[in-house]
């Protein structure tokens, strides 16, 4: 880009020498030479911006990118929720794909999908359910859950979510819930 602007530069210059090159050289031709220099440089000076324009936003792509994995991978961890005899467990891995599961003495429910951070919340974007401890039914989904976050300690998060269904002992998980972190 810094060989683009000294190139678009030198150009501008070179274009100024040669108009007034012309002005001494010749009293017919000046005004078409001028006339064509200044077309030039117009025509560069476009071109310039039009390069310039399309440099800034794909650095900023870039850079949209790169936060973007960053803070994938700084907030991937598990943390669990236990309420009596059941147990929610949320798991967020480090390629951007996630689980939520509901574990009861009995069976258990799990969503997968994938994930994005946002400031204060998640966006899951569950693809895939499934049912059951022994006899596992998985059925093919396309839901978007929004779950808020905010950290509780070093390791713990308070998780949130009128999207999260409730546990099998009723727990509305609407409400902000600590989730201890899982050591693994």
């Amino acid at each position: 880009m810094k060989f683009e602007i000294k190139k678009t530069v030198a150009l501008i210059a070179v274009t100024c020498l040669l108009s007034v090159a012309v002005l001494f050289a010749s009293e017919s031709s000046v005004s078409q030479d001028l006339n064509d220099s200044w077309e030039q440089l117009k025509e560069d000076t476009l071109q310039f911006w039009s390069d310039l324009t399309g440099a800034v936003k794909e650095t900023g792509r870039n850079i949209d990118g790169q936060i973007r994995d960053i803070s994938t991978s700084v907030f991937a961890g598990k943390w669990s929720f236990v309420n009596g005899k059941y147990t929610t467990t949320i798991e967020c891995l480090d390629d951007g794909t996630m689980t939520l599961e509901q574990i009861t003495r009995f069976g258990s429910k799990k969503w997968s999908g994938t994930y994005e951070v946002k400031v204060g919340s998640i966006v899951f974007s569950v693809k895939e359910s499934t049912d059951g401890i022994l006899f596992k039914s998985t059925k093919t989904v396309s839901e978007t859950w929004t779950i808020k976050y905010a950290p509780s300690g070093f390791t713990d998060m308070k998780f949130s979510s009128d999207d999260i269904p409730d546990d099998a002992n009723g727990y509305d998980f609407s409400a902000p819930t600590l989730f201890s972190a899982v050591e693994e």
